[in-house]
């Protein structure tokens, strides 16, 4: 799964000062890139963030627990997410994200 969205020359950045983690969907078409451009958003390349959405509560959850900084994502092009990966799945994410404490700015 990360293989191919390494391959295919797509990132996301990260922004290790400022606590924040930065996806464009404008790159993301399928559910597999999501979890890999957000694992390499929180983690730097080759990071691991979830591969569906219990793992991705699994993440959030265990970074909470380990009493780690919690960061603020920014998702650019979320109507991108919305058409790509369906609105009820990016509802959830966003579901996941509140529940858990992180700041999203989506534009």
């Amino acid at each position: 799964m990360q293989t191919a969205w390494f391959a295919s020359g797509r990132s996301a950045t990260r922004y290790g000062t400022g606590g924040a983690a930065v996806i464009d969907s404008t790159a993301i078409t399928t559910r597999d890139g999501f979890y890999c451009a957000l694992g390499e958003a929180v983690h730097g390349p080759g990071g691991y963030f979830g591969s569906n959405l219990d793992a991705l509560f699994d993440c959030l959850r265990t970074a909470r627990r380990d009493e780690a900084a919690p960061f603020r994502l920014v998702w650019r092009n979320l109507a991108a997410s919305r058409e790509a990966l369906g609105s009820d799945f990016t509802e959830r994410v966003l579901a996941l994200f509140e529940e858990c404490g992180v700041e999203t700015e989506l534009s």
